[in-house]
């Protein structure tokens, strides 16, 4: 039988700044500053002192903290009210808190089988509409 990933949880800590290319098959908590992509097969946690620079896609994500970069998560995001975000998000569920601050587009995906990309674009340009008086 595989490994059991859902209890366990990687921390990076305050403190700590990391630069490069993150990925984990279980829970992550970063609370500390990074730098490059986060790609997590599981729940993502940003804690409050965390800065995170860079695009992250997750199962579910929680951001405490501050976000610059475009953020996807196959379930769920929460901004919570010391959030910061500046990008793009993409989930199916979007928990937006009384004080939490987000500068960007949203884009809920009712699909849970791919991670919507920034880059999509609509299977059809839409067509201008003509208001005749």
């Amino acid at each position: 039988m595989g490994k059991n990933y859902d209890q366990e949880i990687s921390i990076l800590s305050h403190g700590l700044k990391f630069e490069g290319k993150l990925s984990s098959e279980g829970n992550v908590r970063i609370d500390g500053d990074f730098t490059g992509d986060i790609v997590i097969n599981g729940n993502l946690t940003l804690g409050e002192k965390s800065d995170v620079k860079g695009n992250i896609k997750a199962t579910n994500i929680t951001i405490s903290g501050k976000v610059d970069g475009i953020v996807e998560a196959l379930e769920k995001i929460i901004l919570d009210s010391s959030s910061k975000l500046v990008g793009d998000i993409s989930a199916k569920i979007l928990v937006v808190n009384e004080g939490s601050i987000f500068d960007g587009k949203s884009k809920m995906n009712n699909t849970s089988s791919n991670y919507v990309s920034s880059h999509d674009k609509l299977e059809s340009e839409p067509k201008p509409v003509k208001i005749e008086k």
